[in-house]
């Protein structure tokens, strides 16, 4: 139930995860990433935590995440912020910035991700 709740996040947060499918489509430089030290605990925990700024920060306001006691021997730390929040009466729309460290490795995401009304948030269509 988790997981189909943030699955439009998760997926995108998630993309990289594997390493043997990112080398695979010729993304193996993306292997010692933090995102690929990602594991099948983080990812849910990582999930919930950039739900939470979507849902509760203003725009500039940074969470901090971290993978501890998470069954990961790599520690991995997340600075999670949303901005450029946009409303229409139809929809919300931020953008996510998810700035990853691992193992001496910065790694930074941006998505832009929307919800209309109650529904989850899903990563913007271009």
């Amino acid at each position: 139930m988790f997981f189909k709740k943030y699955q439009k996040i998760a997926a995108a947060l998630a993309l990289v995860v594997c390493s043997g499918t990112a080398a695979a489509v010729g993304l193996g430089f993306l292997a010692e990433t933090p995102m690929a030290y990602l594991n099948k605990y983080d990812s849910p925990a990582l999930t919930k935590a950039a739900t939470q700024v979507l849902n509760e920060k203003k725009d500039g306001e940074t969470s901090q995440w971290s993978n501890e006691g998470l069954r990961n021997s790599v520690r991995i730390h997340a600075d999670i912020t949303a901005s450029e929040t946009e409303k229409t009466d139809a929809q919300v729309c931020r953008t996510l910035h998810v700035a990853l460290t691992a193992k001496g490795q910065d790694q930074t995401l941006k998505l832009k991700l929307c919800k209309a009304g109650s529904e989850n948030w899903k990563v913007a269509k271009s």
